[in-house]
């Protein structure tokens, strides 16, 4: 008889040897072949205080313009995108250089927040949200049956 939590271990294992050699897989695609973008997801953290969600996005190396921010009652979601390119010129000749880097995170809140009064600063690598609660529950109206 197999236990059913044997299984969910299994899988975890599974799903993270997945992710550790993704990167890999992508270095040694075959020519011709599309890649999916990758994109890495920052270090969260989230907290909560009495009036508030404060969510951390640990992005080290990332221009403030690069990043995307959509934010709604129910959930934050984040993301960058940066190209470099660099051209270096001597007298054997011009080299080019290109690289990328992504980071994405669609983050659920487990209260629903104020949208509209949410402030974001990016300061040393660290993206922090501050996002009010909204204190009053889901409307609901009580309708008499005729």
């Amino acid at each position: 008889m197999i236990k059913m939590w044997e299984n969910d271990i299994f899988d975890e294992f599974q799903r993270l040897q997945e992710e550790l050699f993704r990167p890999r897989r992508m270095l040694i695609a075959s020519p011709g072949k599309d890649i999916q973008p990758y994109f890495r997801s920052p270090v969260t953290e989230l907290q909560e205080t009495e009036n508030a969600l404060i969510a951390s996005f640990d992005m080290p190396g990332v221009d403030k313009k690069d990043i995307q921010l959509n934010i709604s009652e129910d959930g934050v979601e984040v993301k960058v995108e940066q190209k470099l390119e660099k051209e270096t010129k001597n007298k054997e000749g011009r080299y080019y250089s290109m690289a990328s880097r992504s980071f994405y995170r669609c983050m659920p809140l487990p209260k629903r927040i104020n949208a509209d009064k949410a402030t974001a600063e990016y300061k040393d690598g660290v993206l922090r949200i501050e996002m009010p609660k909204l204190n009053k529950e889901k409307a609901t109206k009580r309708l008499i049956v005729k």
